[in-house]
């Protein structure tokens, strides 16, 4: 009784954050426009202005309308950061996964991920973007 207990214990927290990351992918749906891109910790002014739609578990990345990114992604709002990872599928620049963090909050969402270093490890707090490899993308929901 006890072990069965446990198990349907277990159900029920994977099933709620299972249900926790679909709301926060609901979140997430629609276009974002970036508005500062840091590269290492210094601006790229070259990546600004990139657009990333989040669409169900697809996420694409354009740029004056051309795809540069694209393939499915997923989110951990329960951890701390909040992780997310994309499986960049779409295009043989940067393909693989890359793995970072994230930060919503109302229509601002910042981005930060190993998409040019995804043999380091994924970051543990914001300020760690700015090491090489790291990327961090801010974004405003687009209108």
């Amino acid at each position: 009784m006890a072990r069965w207990m446990k198990s349907a214990g277990i159900a029920v927290l994977a099933l709620g954050g299972a249900a926790c990351a679909t709301s926060e992918m609901a979140a997430l749906d629609g276009d974002w426009a970036g508005v500062q891109v840091l590269r290492e910790g210094k601006v790229d002014t070259a990546l600004t202005g990139h657009l990333i739609r989040f669409d169900g578990n697809h996420f694409a990345i354009t740029r004056d309308g051309k795809v540069l990114f694209g393939g499915r992604y997923e989110v951990d709002p329960m951890a701390s950061p909040p992780e997310i990872d994309f499986h960049q599928t779409e295009s043989k620049t940067l393909a693989g996964t890359w793995r970072g963090i994230y930060a919503l909050r109302g229509n601002h969402l910042t981005i930060c991920d190993n998409a040019y270093g995804m043999e380091k490890p994924r970051p543990k707090r914001l300020k760690d973007c700015a090491a090489p490899g790291y990327i961090l993308f801010r974004f405003t929901r687009a209108k």
